[in-house]
């Protein structure tokens, strides 16, 4: 537009836009022209210093305080929370004065005894004690049994006619006449058994003239007692055995047995070696 003290203005018609400003320059807008399109934006320039701060204004007057709003609901409870360390232990505290003593329990049920413990080691010798006084001398006793052989009894028999049957296994040998006996230690209960009356130590003789291979042994209670069992493996000779047993109980019944094991009877021989008939016998000598 022109200023109206110098000139009128002319009217025109719509200008065409023109070219983009260099370097952001903005161009020159025709009068009542269109407006070109923007340039492109120039760089940026540095900024400028901070300014310095104003002074605080007043603080203004405390509001009034508002109602107390409604509670709301609990939430949910959340995750236990890791555990933490341990703190330090805190120091003993004093201690309290002892109780009363409360009254004494039952008494309770015996218990099992305890298996026996091992024996301890042998302590030390101790010292000799002093010798105490002479005793006075005791009346003598009386003179005890001599030593040696204590009582002895025999018992035997001659063949055929005392054993005629062969002994079969299990069975037992003959010896149905009795011979010297001292002290009536053993007695006979039947022609093949003896009583032993007394507890103690013996020594039992036995032998016998046998026709066959076999075996014998002497039996206590009718128990076989295996390490007095004696035998031959040719035939035509004796079977010979004497043995120390011990008489653990009174009234012990002794024989002579063919082992019930074997699988042969035995024949007595009643004419060994000559024509006078053979013999059989067992011995029992209380030791």
């Amino acid at each position: 537009m022109c200023k109206k003290s110098k000139c009128c203005c002319i009217q025109t018609t719509k200008g065409i836009p023109g070219p983009p400003g260099l370097n952001g320059i903005t161009m020159i807008k025709f009068l009542n022209g269109n407006t070109g399109p923007q340039g492109p934006i120039g760089i940026t320039g540095t900024q400028g210093p901070i300014g310095l701060t104003g002074p605080q204004g007043p603080i203004g007057m405390t509001g009034t305080q508002g109602p107390i709003g409604m509670t709301g609901t609990q939430g949910p409870i959340g995750l236990t929370g890791v555990t933490g360390t341990q703190g330090p232990i805190g120091m003993t505290g004093t201690q309290g004065p002892i109780g009363l003593t409360g009254p004494q329990g039952p008494i309770g049920m015996t218990g099992t005894q305890g298996p026996i413990g091992l024996t301890g080691p042998q302590g030390p010798i101790g010292m000799t004690g002093i010798q105490g006084p002479i005793g006075m001398t005791g009346t003598q006793g009386s003179i005890g049994p001599s030593g040696g052989i204590n009582g002895v009894s025999e018992f035997f028999a001659i063949m055929p006619n005392d054993n005629s049957s062969n002994i079969m296994p299990g069975g037992f040998v003959n010896f149905p006449q009795d011979g010297i006996s001292t002290n009536s230690i053993v007695t006979r209960l039947t022609s093949n058994s003896f009583n032993i009356s007394n507890i103690g130590i013996y020594l039992v003789y036995f032998q016998a003239s046998i026709t066959e291979p076999g075996q014998l042994v002497l039996t206590l209670n009718g128990i076989p007692l295996m390490r007095t069992l004696v035998g031959r493996n040719s035939g035509n000779s004796q079977i010979t055995s004497q043995n120390i047993i011990q008489i653990s109980s009174a009234n012990t019944i002794l024989q002579v047995q063919n082992p019930s094991g074997n699988h042969v009877s035995l024949t007595l021989t009643s004419k060994a070696g000559g024509t006078n008939p053979v013999s059989a016998n067992i011995i029992i000598m209380l030791i």
